[in-house]
C-alpha cells in the first residue's frame, strides 16, 4: 500500500490549540506550565518549534498531552 505522507506541521497545530484551550493568555499559561512567556510567543507565532525544555514543563501540568508532545518531538504526522 501507499505511505501516507506525515505532517509535523499539523501536529505541531494541534499542540499549539490544545494549550489554547488550557489558559486564556500566554503569560497565564506561561505561568501554568513554568516557562517564559517569550518561550510560548514563539512557539504560537511559529518562529520556533517546540524543544525538549518546553516539551517537558508541557507535559509535567498536563500529562494528557504526552502523545501529542511526543509526535511533535519526533515530527510524526499522526498522535
Amino acid at each position: 500500500g501507499a505511505v501516507r505522507a506525515r505532517s509535523p506541521i499539523l501536529m505541531l497545530d494541534k499542540l499549539r490549540a490544545a494549550l489554547r484551550d488550557k489558559a486564556t493568555t500566554n503569560d497565564a499559561l506561561a505561568r501554568e506550565i513554568g516557562a517564559s512567556p517569550a518561550a510560548l510567543s514563539y512557539l504560537f507565532s511559529g518562529d520556533r518549534g517546540l524543544g525538549r525544555d518546553l516539551a517537558r514543563l508541557i507535559v509535567a501540568r498536563y500529562p494528557e498531552l504526552r502523545e501529542l508532545v511526543t509526535a511533535v518531538l519526533l515530527g510524526e504526522g499522526d498522535a
